[in-house]
């Protein structure tokens, strides 16, 4: 794992720990952490991070043209609209996974 990957997911466990109620969580982007990901010009790179169990997270990359709302309803949405179907598939999988539902 690349030192920004592991510095992003530290960040995140702490901060999923520290707010135990969320299911996700928007901060910006750290430099390097979406390696092959454009972005257009002067937008605001992003990291969408749904915690999919306690310790299992996923990370979408997004952009946006000024701050977004953080609130949990809304970054449901935005997870469900952004996210490729396949990544969703793959929220279920890792779900299935870390409660003992897949062998």
């Amino acid at each position: 794992m690349s030192a920004v990957i592991d510095r992003a997911s530290r960040a995140d466990r702490v901060w999923f720990k520290r707010h135990r109620d969320r299911a996700y969580r928007l901060r910006p982007a750290l430099n390097g952490e979406f390696p092959g990901a454009t972005f257009p010009a002067g937008a605001v790179q992003l990291a969408l991070v749904k915690q999919v169990r306690p310790g299992s997270r996923l990370r979408l990359a997004l952009w946006a043209t000024r701050p977004l709302c953080d609130c949990q309803d809304w970054l449901g949405q935005i997870w469900d609209r952004a996210a490729p179907a396949e990544f969703r598939a793959l929220a279920v999988e890792v779900a299935a996974i870390v409660t003992g539902g897949a062998r």
